[in-house]
């Protein structure tokens, strides 16, 4: 328990030095443009964010100059450490301002905000003691490299060239705030600071609402569209991740934030906000220049009807686009001098790229083409239902619906003719936007959680708007409530396996032994082979849990290994080319894994065929019976 209690002490502490360094930074003047009513839960939740951007660009300088070693990075830890402090007595003393000012009662809510209050809560119990755990199989992508790069990172020293995994090249925002986490040997840190990302959203769409569309006549709606977003399960089980999703799609909100007080206030600051917000996007993953591009539109649009100067139209959109593309390019600056490819391995044809092909390039391509339902115009306009009643089409995790906001955003569009107002209009072409763009790349449902999000905002903010639109919105509310409880009954479900390891009953090492797969060979390769060892992983890229160097031997992943080897020979030779001595073998019909002997195809034929040449010695487990997966010493 004094393990999982570190965890959120530690993860809400990032958050409390990214507050004092936004405090430092940008406070006065996010104060100087917010809407006048003071919030300080507002308050916190934007400068607290963009303050944690700021922190990840100080982690990105201390990895271009090898500053994760020690000495360096006790200097990074005594950072946080400051920022955490003074944001701690900003808050101490801002809450000593609150309590003498006399705040005025909080009136008592109805009965579906209370039950919507409630549920959320349970909910989000739920949700937290998930993910506090330790990240197992099916948290693929973080064991991969969303927390395998950031330890690779620190064994290192700094930022280096991964030559067996393209994802490593991706913009890294979130990830570097894990090197002090994974330091100390607490990585369920990251989850927790996915998590507090994911409850920054829901607290988001609230006051967006409270502060540019609702504005107290119908205060309940804010919690309606916090609800909405908490009621996709999708949504809570990614803050179970240390996946980057959530995190996306919250500094996307933000940006429409800034963009809707840009619209009421006309201030330059505003839109050097939304341009910060928009470049911190783009740094959590590619999709994020979306963002650059959408509100660019959104600026230019907004200032060529109303604005009637030549400058008045382009001078906003250059200092919009000027202050995002100088937050975001150090990680696109980074990429481009490894690989040559800014947006690697992206756009090969144009780019081109370091350990890239033609072939992995359409490989890469058409496996991200099996989601979804196609691309025809039909596919267009049925998508929004195939995903609400389809989620397996759209994602390849069982149970990740996306609940019905999806389903509802566009005829909650048709009520625009109604509802005249700038603000919606602008919304609802930011949505439109998102989902096109989507839908010309790749079908998967968590990359339209910004969509969702920008879509928990516009949905309430109509309904507010329309005559009876009362009776439409309750409706709405008992069937978004009903349906998430899909939502809390997977949270509910796996807090039931979690919580012993959560609450210190059974031990982290029990508990990876039961639910990850490799477990048992991956302590034998950290306990027994020698440090200078390379492992070659088949089937199975959930190498953070190793503390051997290692490679990504399947093919796809890097032009190192994607050949079509014709002989077991030819193999082994290249394997022993790359240094490798030693590979982790998953067997069996249940991916991640190379396949059982009679499914098994191209390279994976070729490694039974090692296997039975004697090229390749078992050294664990030491018969078939005792496991699935295996490691073999190269001959």
């Amino acid at each position: 328990m004094m393990h999982s209690l570190l965890c959120l002490l530690y993860g809400f502490f990032i958050f409390l030095s990214g507050y004092g360094l936004g405090s430092v930074l940008i406070k006065k003047n996010i104060l100087s443009i917010l809407p006048e009513k003071k919030n300080y839960i507002r308050e916190f939740v934007i400068i607290s964010s963009l303050g944690v951007g700021f922190l990840s660009l100080i982690h990105f300088i201390f990895g271009c100059l090898r500053g994760f070693k020690e000495p360096f990075i006790y200097i990074l830890i005594s950072l946080i450490l400051i920022f955490g402090i003074y944001g701690l007595f900003d808050i101490i003393k801002s809450f000593i301002s609150y309590i003498k000012s006399k705040p005025q009662k909080l009136s008592k809510p109805n009965f579906i905000a209370m039950v919507m209050l409630s549920v959320m809560v349970l909910g989000l119990i739920f949700t937290l003691i998930n993910a506090l755990s330790p990240s197992i199989s099916d948290d693929w992508d973080s064991l991969a490299y969303h927390l395998a790069a950031p330890k690779k990172y620190l064994e290192h020293g700094g930022f280096y060239y991964i030559d067996y995994s393209s994802h490593t090249n991706f913009p890294m925002f979130q990830e570097v705030l894990y090197i002090t986490p994974i330091f100390f040997k607490i990585p369920q840190v990251a989850k927790i600071i996915h998590f507090i990302f994911g409850v920054f959203t829901c607290v988001l769409v609230g006051f967006s609402l409270k502060d540019f569309f609702i504005k107290g006549k119908d205060r309940y709606s804010t919690i309606f569209g916090a609800y909405l977003v908490f009621s996709m399960p999708i949504v809570l089980w990614l803050m179970t991740t240390a996946y980057i999703d959530i995190t996306f799609a919250f500094y996307g909100l933000l940006a429409l934030y800034f963009a809707l007080l840009y619209n009421e206030n006309k201030h330059s600051l505003s839109l050097i906000f939304c341009g910060i917000a928009c470049g911190f996007g783009a740094s959590c993953k590619m999709l994020g220049l979306q963002y650059i591009l959408i509100f660019a539109l959104w600026i230019f649009l907004y200032n060529l009807f109303f604005k009637a100067k030549f400058k008045d139209i382009f001078k906003p959109l250059c200092i919009f686009i000027g202050v995002s593309v100088i937050v975001c390019a150090c990680w696109y600056i980074r990429s481009f001098i490894w690989t040559g490819n800014p947006v690697y391995p992206f756009f090969y044809s144009i780019f081109h790229g370091k350990d890239w092909s033609v072939e992995l390039a359409d490989f890469y391509a058409s496996n991200q083409a099996k989601f979804g339902v196609g691309h025809s115009l039909k596919s267009f306009i049925t998508t929004p239902i195939w995903m609400t009643i389809d989620h397996s089409s759209f994602y390849d995790v069982p149970g990740l619906y996306v609940g019905i906001v999806l389903l509802i955003t566009f005829p909650s569009m048709c009520l625009l003719w109604q509802v005249r107002k700038k603000n919606l209009l602008l919304t609802a072409i930011s949505i439109c936007l998102l989902y096109i763009i989507w839908f010309f790349l790749t079908h998967q449902s968590r990359y339209l959680i910004p969509m969702f999000v920008m879509s928990s905002v516009f949905i309430p903010a109509i309904l507010s708007y329309i005559k009876g639109g009362y009776l439409v919105k309750y409706s709405l509310i008992v069937i978004i409530i009903a349906v998430s409880f899909i939502g809390l009954f997977q949270m509910y479900s796996t807090m039931l396996v979690r919580w012993p390891v959560v609450s210190g009953e059974i031990s982290q090492k029990m508990y990876l032994s039961r639910y990850f797969k490799p477990y048992y060979a991956t302590m034998f390769i950290n306990n027994n082979l020698p440090q200078d060892v390379k492992i070659g992983l088949f089937g199975d890229t959930e190498g953070f849990y190793l503390d051997r160097d290692y490679v990504w031997c399947d093919y796809g992943h890097n032009s190192l290994l994607s050949h079509n080897y014709n002989t077991a020979p030819a193999l082994i030779e290249d394997l022993k080319s790359l240094g490798i001595t030693y590979i982790l073998v998953p067997f069996g019909k249940n991916p991640p894994t190379i396949g059982d002997r009679e499914f098994a195809k191209a390279t994976n034929k070729i490694l039974y065929e090692a296997i039975d040449l004697g090229l390749m010695k078992c050294v664990y487990p030491d018969n078939m019976s005792s496991g699935r997966v295996f490691v073999y010493k190269l001959n």
